[in-house]
């Protein structure tokens, strides 16, 4: 396979995913992306290590670019999954290894600048993620009243869920 079809295939793999980079996406769909992404990044890792041993560093450089996209894309699909799935952590730390599969598109070649806008977006989300999990945080930790405070609120307190709007619901002091 040339390098020009190399590019175009990358090309053609990308415009696939991209529909499905959105949260409201359907999760088989998304999670068979995912797979399909792996595969090819192996399949980069062979085209990249062949150009590396011809001593053609550009394209080395560029394809070592793509297997950072691929993993960026893998990830930010993951992201998506896992908050569908309520499994925030894990969605936390698949939207740094999106981050940084982005970044490292950035540093391995000039050819993805095209990348900055998306790279920003993700710092947006983890900022505006981090805020909410430190507010969460600092709610539950304020709104639970200590055993010996003489506060009682019923038979019920507020606890933290992750799903349709982040929000507090009630819950039976008598569970765990």
């Amino acid at each position: 396979m040339t390098f020009e079809e190399v590019v175009e295939e990358f090309n053609r793999r990308t415009a696939e995913v991209e529909p499905l980079l959105i949260l409201t996406r359907d999760s088989g769909l998304q999670a068979r992306a995912v797979d399909e992404l792996q595969s090819y990044h192996a399949i980069l890792e062979i085209y990249r290590a062949h150009a590396e041993a011809q001593g053609a560093e550009n394209p080395a450089n560029i394809l070592l670019g793509f297997k950072s996209v691929v993993s960026g894309l893998a990830e930010e699909l993951n992201l998506y999954r896992l908050l569908k799935l309520e499994e925030p952590d894990r969605a936390w730390d698949a939207l740094i290894r999106a981050q940084a599969g982005f970044d490292a598109a950035l540093r391995a070649h000039r050819s993805f600048d095209y990348l900055r806008p998306k790279a920003e977006r993700l710092r947006q989300l983890e900022r505006a993620t981090i805020y909410t999990r430190i507010l969460l945080k600092s709610a539950m930790a304020s709104s639970v009243p200590s055993q010996d405070s003489g506060q009682q609120f019923g038979t019920e307190r507020l606890a933290p869920t992750i799903g349709a709007g982040w929000g507090w619901a009630p819950r039976s002091l008598a569970s765990p």
